[in-house]
This record gives structure tokens, sequence and C-alpha cells, in this order.
């Protein structure tokens, strides 16, 4: 039936949808976010101008739609329905931004870059709550689903919205703060959890799935050189745990995926950037460290490639 609607019906469809993530309750929204996705597919070419004209009230409800289950949801680790709403959301966000044919403003783009930091900056879950959650198979796996495609919907907007996120790295910034804080307390979590579990595999997996995020920061690195220290801070204060609680350092395959995070920054920085970096930490403390050992590392690998 989208396949064959006018642009005018898929714009009144879209408009519903939207109307439908406004109000109501998590069911109401899981259907409407459930028929969001063959909706958007169903555009292209010159239907494109009629999800142009819904987005101005598409991407605000999307991130509304996210926002208002986030308590029960606690990252994953909570209600079940609650945590299905924000995946659906954050995917439907994902595959709009992918959409090279609709055109997006600023002010959508930069609202598809702050919604997994406004998703996760809620009240943690508690040690105890997080690991009963990673120790179970299928609510670790909706954790991890979760995570990704946060970072997903944050990677689509840097690689497919290049001119509208040009000057919205902070929001990247705080996005991804946000991200790690929680992949800090899965780590305590997991702490808690049999070797059996999954527990582990669990929190790699969301570890990794920022990579393409930093991926594309390096992408741009003349104009994002100058957040690359923040960025590599947030990093390295996770990964040597001097934050408070257990660090990434201690699950070897997070601590492995965090650390392709820090070299895509290492890329990203320019001499001025790793100066100032090694000057904040200084050779001591373990931050300076684990600076210079991801550095030797970085140089280790790129000897031969022109990059150091």
């Amino acid at each position: 039936l989208l396949d064959s609607c006018r642009p005018s019906q898929l714009r009144l469809t879209f408009n519903a949808l939207t109307d439908g993530l406004t109000g109501y309750n998590e069911w109401h929204k899981t259907a409407c976010l459930a028929c969001m996705s063959p909706a958007l597919e169903a555009v292209s070419g010159g239907r494109a101008r009629a999800v142009e004209k819904a987005a101005g009230r598409l991407v605000p409800a999307l991130l509304s739609a996210a926002r208002d289950v986030a308590r029960p949801a606690a990252h994953g680790c909570g209600d079940a329905s609650a945590v299905s709403v924000a995946l659906a959301a954050f995917e439907a966000l994902t595959a709009l931004t992918s959409k090279r044919s609709v055109e997006l403003g600023n002010s959508e783009a930069g609202t598809v870059l702050v919604a997994p930091g406004l998703f996760y900056l809620g009240p943690l879950p508690d040690p105890v709550t997080a690991a009963a959650a990673l120790s179970d198979p299928i609510r670790a796996a909706a954790c991890q689903a979760l995570f990704s495609a946060a970072a997903s919907a944050i990677r689509a907007a840097l690689k497919f919205r290049r001119a509208e996120t040009r000057r919205q790295m902070v929001l990247v910034t705080q996005s991804l703060q946000g991200m790690l804080r929680v992949l800090g307390r899965f780590a305590i979590a997991s702490g808690r959890c049999t070797a059996e579990s999954g527990a582990a595999a669990c929190v790699a997996a969301c570890a990794a799935s920022m990579r393409g995020v930093y991926a594309e920061v390096e992408a741009r690195k003349a104009i994002f050189s100058k957040y690359a220290p923040h960025l590599m801070a947030d990093l390295l204060v996770h990964m040597v745990g001097t934050s408070g609680g257990a660090p990434l350092s201690a699950l070897p395959d997070a601590s492995a995926a965090l650390r392709e995070c820090g070299l895509c920054m290492l890329g990203t920085c320019g001499p001025r950037e790793l100066q100032q970096m090694h000057a904040t930490y200084g050779s001591q403390s373990a931050l300076g460290v684990a600076l210079a050992a991801m550095r030797t590392d970085f140089e280790r690998r790129h000897k031969f490639e022109g990059k150091v």
C-alpha cells in the first residue's frame, strides 16, 4: 500500500505516525514505530519531500518517544516494552538520517546527535539490577541492541549529514560522555556476574559499537581535531578507571574495543593537540601512562602509512 501512495498521502501517513508518537501509551507508540520502518522504506525519489515536510515534527517526536521511556527502560536493564520503544525510536532516527535523498535541517541533525546523550542522561541502574540484566541472555541482548542503535544514530548523522553537523560536535561529545558513563556501569555490573553469563561479552560488544562514531570523527579531522583531546580524555578516564568504580581495563575485550576508539582519536589529533594532552596528564599519572602506551601502538601501526 505504501509503495502505491502518492507523496501527499505518504506525508499524511508520517503526520499520523508523528501524532501517535506524541501521546497515548507505550503499546500505541510501539505500533506507530513498527509502521515507521516500512514507511521510511517507501521513501525514494520525489517522495523524499513527504518526509522533509514532516521531519520538523517527526525527528523531535522520535526523540521524545525515546526519552519518555528512558526511566523504565533503565538503559536496557528495565521494562522490556520500554526498551523496545527506545530501540525502535533510535532505529527510525538512523534510517531517516541515512536517507541522502531526504534533506534535513541543522536542527533535525542536531536532535539526532544529542538523542543518545539525553536518553542515557538519567540515573544509572544500580549494580545489582544491571548485573541481573547482563546475566540474562535475552535482557543482555536488549542492552547491547539498544546501545548499538544509539551509537549507530550518531554515526549516521556524522556520515550522511556532514554539512548539517559541521558545527555540532559538542553534541557528539555530550552523547559519547553519556554512553561511556553507562558502559562504565555495565563494566561494574559484569564484575558481579559469572564468567559463563556472557556479561563481559555484552560489555565488549557495546564498546565495539562505539568505534564507528570515533572513526567518522577521524574521517573529518580537519574540522574536529580540536575536540579530540576532550574525547580522548573521556576514553582514558573510563579505560583507566579514575572516574570511580572498576576500570574497563579489567575487561580485556571491552578495553581493546575502547583502545581502537582511542587510536581513532590519535589519528584525529594534530601536533598541538598531542602536546596539549601530554602536558595535561604528564608522564607519571595513570592517564599519562595509558596515553603514552596508546601513542606507541598508534605509531607502530601507522609507521609506513604516512600518518606519523
